[in-house]
């Protein structure tokens, strides 16, 4: 499974202190400079793992704070990850983002109650501090949480694992989780640049992600993507005062991701025919040229 994270708006260096972020960082994390093109996107696969068994299901949540919205994208053990998921949903109804540290203690905190639920559960086994972290590690219990928000005008991604219980931040204009990740990685760096929209990052990390799909057996369709955006550039109020920023999280509809992967399809199926012709044309003109019958 892949969730893809990005923000491709923005412009201030990791050194600042922020993390840039393609978290489509897949997500932007980085940017601050107010523009109605700034987004940070969650895309990923829909195969979910249940013990032994590969089910179809939903990796990408909308979070609703107080004050404010996050995204949060799962990989792993669906039933940890989803109980995880649900625990920090029901903590966000009651909090407010205050800092950019609000969403990732939250996040930690629902992760460390499944972790020290296991530990309880597992309690009399008389385990090594080595045998809890291989059990952890363990595929069947491991899992991993993406989250993404907004602090004002700077996006943010934190990742969390079922190990550490642990938030750490984005250091990358782009971020991946699960198993697809290191494909999903390769890709980014290929196809992905700051300073996107965040509508052609949303089509990039679909693009990643119908790709790690075809190659890794553990990712299935359908493809879904997830955008929250903070919206600063209103024009001003009618008395003259400033419009505050907008804050909007949506997950894209069905129907619009499958015309988004069919266009994708009919583009990659096009530049393989065109590279698959080319290269057929060079290795004719090397092989009359090389290896002509001698007169």
């Amino acid at each position: 499974m892949l969730p893809a994270s990005t923000n491709p708006g923005g412009n201030e260096s990791q050194g600042s202190g922020a993390s840039n972020g393609q978290a489509i960082d897949y997500q932007n994390p980085a940017g601050h400079a107010p523009s109605r093109d700034n987004g940070i996107v969650f895309a990923s696969d829909s195969q979910t793992t249940h013990g032994n068994s590969r089910l179809p299901g939903n990796k990408i949540s909308i979070l609703e704070f107080e004050t404010g919205k996050a995204l949060v994208a799962q990989s792993g053990s669906s039933d940890l990850s989803g109980r995880a998921v649900q625990i920090l949903t029901e903590k966000a109804k009651r909090a407010r983002i205050s800092d950019e540290m609000s969403v990732a203690r939250l996040a930690e905190e629902s992760v460390r109650e499944v972790h020290n639920h296991l530990r309880d559960v597992y309690q009399g086994c008389d385990f090594s501090a080595d045998d809890w972290q291989r059990y952890f590690l363990d595929q069947d219990q491991y899992f991993e949480l993406l989250i993404g928000h907004y602090i004002g005008e700077k996006p943010y991604i934190y990742k969390v694992n079922l190990s550490w219980c642990l938030a750490v931040k984005s250091t990358n204009y782009f971020e991946t989780s699960g198993c697809g990740g290191d494909l999903g990685n390769y890709l980014l760096k290929q196809y992905s640049e700051t300073g996107m929209s965040w509508a052609v990052g949303a089509v990039t990390a679909t693009y990643v992600v119908e790709e790690v799909i075809k190659h890794d057996i553990y990712c299935s369709a359908p493809t879904r993507v997830g955008v929250i955006r903070m919206i600063t550039d209103l024009p001003p109020n009618p008395d003259g005062t400033q419009s505050a920023g907008v804050e909007t999280a949506w997950i894209l509809k069905d129907d619009l991701m499958q015309r988004i992967c069919k266009a994708i399809s009919d583009i990659d199926e096009e530049r393989k025919k065109e590279r698959t012709d080319k290269i057929l044309k060079r290795m004719r003109e090397l092989g009359e040229q090389s290896l002509k019958p001698s007169s």
